[in-house]
């Protein structure tokens, strides 16, 4: 086995996937070399590895639930001297959108194919249930399930359409801003529906604020439709490929005895989680019980996070028992409400599978480089 680090090698694939194959949308060329780059060093190491469909909807230029958004804060700002009670549900749908967004895509008709490739050297196709708590690893931790997949997804993310670091910081910010102005449209609007006098310039403000906002807020939107690009994906998530192959050449030859250990690389996951959904399909119509351990942008940073719940309505709530796992092995690791993004968790959440799902923060460029063309090697 290599003697180098876990780190090194970890970070070595996720340089080969960043920058040799580079950008690897969803059902590209680049995203079957990547594939196939994966399926070589797997062999190698002695897996038994496996090529499974997954199809997959192509992401819209423009997200159409946005556009509502736009036109929702720009109606709300011209209506609120006339009809201020209509402004009260502005805050509600703007903190719905993310998820909104989310679900559309999943709703989206598949009309293309990528594909997941799994790699274990013990059946996952006979059903196995949780154990009691009583198998521990090396170090006496609880080992909650006899059965576990570790997750990286292999697709980079079609890029914002800006160059510049200023646009960049702005659309970063831009769920945050739009949401305070909400807000604030909405406590002029209960002043003023309950006949609380308001200096007239006020109310001018804030319809001339909310309708500016608005018309940039669909000037960032639309500016997508002409320029295309994809992003190198090295942070998200050649890096959490990178950990999950250092992982399996770590475990190859001498896998845990307590428990059943599988490697899942997905495709498709910027468009919607589609090829984590995909499998799992697979694993429930097998009859499969199994827990998941998510990984994703895990290149940048120096603070382990672990998601305890995604959305703000309704959300899908990771297991407590892995989570507990993980901090008992990582205590300084801390909890993460993710209510903008989702990732290959989703599914299985969904589809009752105990899943966890890791993340390093704390790298303001990592994260001002999110599906940009800035996401590059410099930043692991």
């Amino acid at each position: 086995m290599d003697n180098t680090s876990l780190t090194e090698r970890a970070a070595r694939h996720a340089r080969y996937l960043a920058q040799t194959i580079g950008s690897r949308p969803a059902g590209s060329s680049a995203e079957k070399q990547a594939f196939d780059y994966i399926i070589h060093h797997l062999q190698n190491w002695g897996y038994y590895v496996e090529r499974l469909p997954a199809p997959y909807a192509p992401s819209p230029a423009v997200h159409y639930p946005y556009l509502v958004g736009v036109l929702a804060l720009a109606g709300s700002g011209l209506a609120i001297s006339r009809f201020p009670w209509l402004v009260l549900g502005l805050p509600f749908l703007i903190a719905a959108l993310p998820q909104w967004t989310i679900w559309a895509a999943r709703e989206r008709k598949p009309c293309a194919q990528s594909e997941n490739v799994f790699a274990s050297v013990q059946p996952f196709v006979s059903p196995s249930g949780s154990n009691s708590g009583e198998e521990k690893n090396k170090d006496g931790v609880d080992m909650p399930y006899s059965s576990l997949i570790l997750v990286a997804h292999v697709d980079s993310a079609r890029a914002l359409p800006f160059r510049s670091r200023f646009w960049l910081r702005l659309y970063s910010r831009t769920m945050d801003i739009i949401q305070r102005i909400a807000v604030m449209l909405s406590f002029l609007g209960v002043l003023h529906g309950v006949g609380f006098i308001l200096p007239i310039g006020l109310l001018a403000a804030g319809k001339t604020l909310a309708v500016l906002t608005a018309a940039v807020w669909l000037f960032m939107q639309l500016w997508g439709i002409w320029r295309v690009d994809y992003s190198p994906g090295a942070v998200d998530n050649a890096s959490g490929v990178g950990v999950l192959l250092a992982l399996a050449e770590n475990f190859a030859g001498h896998m845990p005895e307590a428990l059943r250990l599988g490697f899942l690389f997905t495709g498709a996951e910027e468009t919607g989680a589609h090829g984590s959904e995909a499998f799992a399909d697979q694993l429930r119509e097998k009859g499969v019980q199994t827990a998941v351990i998510n990984i994703d942008l895990a290149g940048a940073g120096d603070t382990l996070r672990y998601i305890t719940s995604e959305g703000v309505y309704f959300p899908l709530r990771t297991d407590p028992q892995l989570n507990q796992m993980v901090r008992k092995v990582f205590p300084r690791a801390l909890p993460l409400n993710e209510t903008l993004r989702s990732g290959d968790h989703a599914p299985f959440i969904r589809r009752g599978f105990p899943t966890a799902a890791l993340q390093t923060r704390g790298s303001p460029q990592a994260e001002q480089a999110y599906h940009t063309i800035h996401d590059t090697v410099e930043l692991l």
